[in-house]
């Protein structure tokens, strides 16, 4: 009679046990079928992301190219589409720019704008260090945005580095500064 009842008890306290176990699959695969959706809706972005940077880059002049690093879109397991946003941090430009020996009355570009908007690239100049650039008349680019990884650089490393590093680096993407 106790083995039936000691039987008993173990019965009830494994189905109790297979109830949560079901009821966490349930949850879990209710999670799996979200993640899905989204997982998808991502590589549709990624695609047409993929399709209007091939268009902009067939636009470019002749002479003009494009870096690009897939490893900056999707990262090495793909996990990582939102890195460049979420770990970048922004800078300005201009105070910068006064520390290299540009003025505040000179600017980068010519001031003068195209009826339609100008194509944009980033570069990948270095790990960590990302520029936006657009096309100028004449073969020039104009510098748009700096952007340091945070992985890579605290802010005041991409003051010191940007002090350092943005002659260069305006030189090698032969950015026009016009007096």
């Amino acid at each position: 009679m106790a083995h039936v009842q000691e039987l008993t008890c173990k019965s009830k306290n494994l189905e109790a046990e297979l109830e949560k176990t079901s009821k966490k699959l349930l949850e879990v695969t209710a999670i799996a079928a979200d993640e899905a959706e989204k997982c998808k809706s991502a590589k549709e972005v990624i695609k047409s992301l993929a399709a209007q940077l091939k268009e902009m880059a067939e636009k470019m002049p002749e002479g003009q190219t494009a870096i690009v690093n897939s490893s900056t879109v999707t990262g090495q397991n793909g996990s990582n589409l939102n890195q460049l946003s979420t770990e970048s941090l922004s800078m300005s430009i201009n105070s910068r720019l006064e520390s290299n020996g540009i003025s505040k009355g000179q600017t980068l570009s010519t001031g003068i704008k195209a009826l339609n908007e100008k194509a944009e690239w980033v570069v990948q100049d270095e790990p960590g260090v990302y520029i936006t650039l657009s096309t100028l008349p004449g073969g020039f680019n104009e510098l748009k945005r700096v952007r340091f990884s945070r992985r890579h650089f605290t802010e005041a490393q991409a003051e010191k580095w940007w002090a350092d590093f943005g002659a260069k680096v305006c030189e090698r993407h032969k950015v026009k500064s016009t007096d």
